[in-house]
């Protein structure tokens, strides 16, 4: 993962979310925004490049086992931040984070985005480098 991207985990409140028809109807909706892609895995649906801003949908059969967000800060914009939110709402996902598991939306998600490294790297890349670079001095 690149220093300007923030990973994130959406996960169900309640365990054993399967790729249902609504699930799969929210996807079409969110592949508006972040388009299908090929994945590097047959088990796994990708929306959005790679090495952007992207959703990784890893399943078996038809259970889901993890949905993982890469988030892009140098091309975030605020309409896909709601996207993303609306796609986790749609289907009962909340954030997974150090304070447990929180409602996905546009607040929570710039909170964690703007407590990263990755915020501190977009906002200052020399500096974030520096930093680096002294506490690696010492």
């Amino acid at each position: 993962m690149a220093t300007w991207q923030v990973h994130i985990s959406l996960k169900k409140a309640v365990p054993d979310q399967t790729l249902s028809e609504s699930f799969l109807n929210s996807l079409q909706v969110l592949s508006k925004v972040l388009p299908k892609e090929e994945s590097w895995s047959a088990n796994t649906m990708q929306y959005g490049k790679i090495d952007e801003t992207c959703i990784e949908i890893d399943y078996e059969d038809d259970l889901i086992l993890e949905i993982a967000v890469r988030l892009d800060l140098r091309t975030l914009s605020k309409k896909l931040l709601q996207a993303i939110c609306d796609f986790a709402s749609s289907n009962d996902l909340r954030i997974s984070s150090k304070a447990g598991l929180i409602v996905p939306n546009l607040e929570n998600l710039l909170l964690i985005l703007q407590n990263s490294p990755a915020w501190r790297f977009v906002k200052n890349p020399m500096g974030f480098l520096q930093n680096i670079s002294e506490n690696n001095n010492h």
